[in-house]
C-alpha cells in the first residue's frame, strides 16, 4: 500500500475503527465527557472533526458542537452530522471565547506549529473552558521519528512531559490525565492483522518522516486522554 497524503481520507483506517478514525474510539470522548460535566446546550468545537463520528455523538449528548475540519471531502460528509467550518485548525474562523469545551483528539500531534494551535484554541475557548485532548504520546526513552513537513502523528508525537509543558506555557493548567495505551496496543494489533504487516502503522500515520534508521517501533508511542482547563484572565 503506498502513502497517503491524508490517511483519514482512505478506507484503511475506517475498516479497523470506523468513523472515529482514531485509539478508544467514542469511549475516550465519553470518558472526558463524564469528566468536564458541561452544562446542557454548551457550545464545544470539535477541531480536525474528521468525517464527524465525535460531533454526532456530541449532538446527541445535547451540546452544540460545531467542527473544523481542513479536508474538503471530510468536511462535507461531517456536515451530515452538523455544522462543520472548513477551515485550518490554526487560524480559527471563530469569534474569541466562543466555545466552553474544544476537542481535539489525534489532531495537536499533525499540526505545524503545536503553540500555534494551542494559542489558537486557547483564544476561541472562554476563560475555564476546557480542552479534551486526546493523542498519541511518545515513550519517555523512546527516538522521536524525524521530523518532516506534513509527517503525520507518530512523527509529531512527544513525550508527555513535552507535552504538559506545552499546554502550561500556553496558558493551560492540567486537571486531569489518563492512559489509553490498551486502546493504541489493540488498534495497532488490529491494523497489522488485517493488513498483514507493521508497515501499515508507519504508512498511516508516519508517512514522510519514514524510517531509513530502522528505528521506528509501534510500541514507542501510547495514547493518552489529557484535560486542560484555560486560565482565568487576571
Amino acid at each position: 500500500m503506498a502513502a497517503r497524503t491524508n490517511p483519514y481520507e482512505g478506507e484503511e483506517l475506517r475498516a479497523v475503527c470506523g468513523e472515529t478514525l482514531r485509539p478508544g474510539g467514542l469511549a475516550v470522548t465519553r470518558d472526558a465527557l463524564e469528566f468536564c460535566h458541561f452544562r446542557p446546550g454548551a457550545r464545544l468545537l470539535d477541531v480536525g472533526c474528521g468525517p464527524g463520528g465525535t460531533l454526532k455523538f456530541l449532538k446527541e449528548m445535547g451540546y452544540e458542537a460545531v467542527g473544523v475540519e481542513k479536508s474538503p471531502l471530510l468536511a462535507a460528509e461531517a456536515r451530515a452530522q452538523g455544522p462543520v467550518w472548513e477551515a485550518d485548525f490554526h487560524h480559527l474562523p471563530l469569534a474569541d471565547n466562543w466555545a466552553e469545551g474544544l476537542v481535539a483528539e489525534c489532531v495537536l500531534s499533525l499540526a505545524l506549529d503545536p503553540e500555534q494551535a494551542l494559542a489558537e484554541w486557547g483564544r476561541v475557548l472562554q476563560p475555564g473552558g476546557r480542552l479534551i485532548l486526546s493523542d498519541v504520546i511518545l515513550k519517555d526513552g523512546a527516538a522521536p521519528l524525524p521530523p518532516a513537513t506534513d509527517s503525520g502523528c507518530l512523527a509529531g508525537a512527544v513525550t508527555l512531559t513535552t507535552l504538559i509543558n506545552r499546554l502550561e506555557r500556553g496558558g493551560y493548567a492540567l486537571v486531569h490525565q489518563r492512559d489509553y495505551g490498551q486502546a493504541w496496543r489493540e488498534l495497532a494489533a488490529q491494523l497489522v492483522w488485517r493488513y498483514g504487516s507493521a508497515d501499515i502503522l508507519r504508512q498511516l500515520w508516519a508517512r514522510e518522516a519514514g524510517d531509513s534508521c530502522g528505528c521506528f517501533r509501534g510500541r514507542d508511542f501510547t495514547y493518552g486522554l489529557l484535560i486542560a482547563q484555560k486560565e482565568e484572565q487576571p
